[in-house]
């Protein structure tokens, strides 16, 4: 979970599996503690340090890290299945820390393309660059498409150098087929 979170998301990753009631009562214990504030009743908690989250976050195994990331992602596949473009940078966060590259792959190239359809072109960069590097040298379709939206994304951007790279290894991917 990030520094802010909703309770729900929290006990369904949670490994002890709390009961809601115990759960509210953990997390109104933190709020009197002033580790956390109550951003929306009963809806978003926050993390009133980011340092209290990243200490938190840190102590945790390696593994516990790990599978937090992929039920973290998870959650959001099953429960916000109907508005999961809203959540694309956040899926492909968690499958990276999950460590599930072909999963990142999907959503980051989706966060990519989002970004360039809103012209956050920085932000599509560095998303469709991640993909990249995740796509497969044989998966020549895939990397296309990942080639050709970042050469619009240089295009607009009036990066003619990099734009030019990526045109020339768009026409050896289409020479290769």
């Amino acid at each position: 979970v990030g520094r802010s979170f909703a309770p729900r998301l929290l006990r369904a990753v949670h490994p002890w599996r709390p009961e809601a009631a115990a759960l509210a009562a953990q997390l109104l214990t933190l709020e009197r503690r002033d580790i956390l504030l109550e951003e929306l009743p009963g809806e978003i908690e926050r993390f009133k340090h980011s340092t209290t989250h990243e200490v938190a976050y840190e102590i945790l195994l390696y593994s516990q890290r790990q599978s937090l990331h992929r039920d973290v992602a998870r959650w959001y596949e099953v429960h916000q299945a109907d508005g999961l473009s809203a959540h694309y940078p956040l899926l492909a966060h968690h499958y990276r820390g999950a460590e599930e590259p072909e999963q990142e792959r999907r959503y980051a190239r989706l966060a990519g393309e989002q970004a360039a359809a809103g012209y956050a072109n920085a932000e599509a960069l560095r998303y469709i660059d991640r993909a990249l590097e995740l796509a497969p040298a044989h998966d020549l379709p895939e990397r296309y498409a990942l080639l050709l939206t970042r050469e619009r994304v240089h295009a607009l951007q009036g990066a003619r150098e990099p734009q030019l790279q990526d045109l020339e290894a768009l026409q050896g991917i289409a020479d290769a087929q």
